[in-house]
């Protein structure tokens, strides 16, 4: 929650129309696996994130996503994007 606080604090990132869509997935000290996320509003958008995440198996780790709307509704599409680079 701190860095996601930061990345706020951030003035492009402050001013994005969806300023903070992440995902995690990391193991404690005890080996319990743990993932979470939350889509800012982009219905979707971030459990595809943490499913990406566990096909990839990747561990330790905090995908996040800002998105600026530049003046094309993309639909669907977004997620093909959003897969791309994450």
């Amino acid at each position: 929650r701190t860095v996601l606080a930061v990345l706020r604090q951030q003035p492009r990132i402050g001013a994005a129309c969806h300023p903070c869509i992440y995902a995690y997935r990391f193991t404690d000290a005890q080996g319990v696996h743990h993932a979470d996320c939350d889509d800012d509003g982009e219905t979707g958008a971030a459990r595809k994130m943490v499913f990406l995440l566990e096909q990839l198996k990747a561990e330790n780790c905090l995908v996040v996503v800002t998105r600026w709307f530049g003046g094309i509704l993309l639909g669907p599409d977004r997620f093909k994007h959003r897969r791309g680079h994450s």
